[in-house]
């Protein structure tokens, strides 16, 4: 029986540079990033060790320093360096990469881009 397991970290608040609009280049916006992420960590079950588990913490630190420091005109670009970020960086199977970008249209909640990229 194949077992995965997934890590989810949901709405990291991000100021960034992104967009196509004079204002977007020139002032940082809040995104919302939200990772997916799937493993094996059948040996840190049956171990009960951390050293063998996604360290989610660390993946984190790296793809929030990354993303501060990118001035991407797409949404879609963004997301594609996190998830080639992760799958280089990381052993996971799977990645999920969605970003909210809560002020590109007026009258909607959120706009959002969500990549997925499997190993």
């Amino acid at each position: 029986m194949e077992k995965i397991t997934t890590v989810r970290v949901e709405d990291l608040k991000i100021p960034v540079i992104i967009g196509t609009q004079k204002q977007e280049r020139e002032f940082e916006q809040n995104i919302l990033l939200s990772l997916y992420l799937q493993y094996d960590a059948q040996k840190a079950i049956a171990d009960d060790a951390i050293e063998m588990a996604l360290d989610y913490k660390e993946l984190t630190d790296i793809i929030i320093d990354f993303t501060k420091n990118t001035r991407f005109y797409l949404v879609e670009k963004l997301a594609d360096e996190i998830a080639k970020l992760i799958m280089t960086k990381f052993p996971v199977t799977r990645v999920s990469v969605r970003i909210d970008k809560p002020t590109a249209i007026a009258m909607a909640r959120t706009t959002s881009v969500e990549l997925t990229v499997t190993r």
